[in-house]
């Protein structure tokens, strides 16, 4: 979940969001290349198929006027092969806590620089 956090903030450019949320990865075991790479997901072969469906719902559901997302309902459909309904739900429900975390955080103006692991 760690990574998925990651890249919303990168996403949403939330400086502060992206430093605790990669230190939190890391701690967690995630590889350094692994959480980096997630800029680039799509170019990059040591993400699964469910991995890979879970980031570009990210997509979907933190870029909203995208031109990338007119196709939706396809990210939607192949998350279905993966996960219920009711986990889609809570993931989505996820991504949209994160995405309202940095746009409060960019709010408040927090810095980056100074997170420690479990801070939060």
């Amino acid at each position: 979940m760690e990574i998925l956090q990651y890249y919303v903030s990168t996403l949403n450019k939330c400086a502060y969001c992206t430093e605790m949320h990669f230190k939190e990865a890391f701690a967690a075991g995630e590889t350094e290349l692994r959480i980096y790479s997630s800029l680039t997901w799509r170019d990059v072969d040591f993400y699964s198929d469910t991995e890979k469906s879970l980031l570009a719902w990210v997509e979907s559901v933190s870029l909203l006027n995208d031109e990338e997302n007119k196709n939706r309902q396809q990210k939607f459909d192949k998350l279905s092969q993966y996960f219920k309904q009711d986990e889609i739900a809570n993931l989505t429900l996820a991504i949209m806590q994160i995405n309202s975390w940095n746009r409060l955080v960019k709010s408040f103006g927090f810095e980056a620089g100074a997170y420690q692991v479990g801070q939060h």
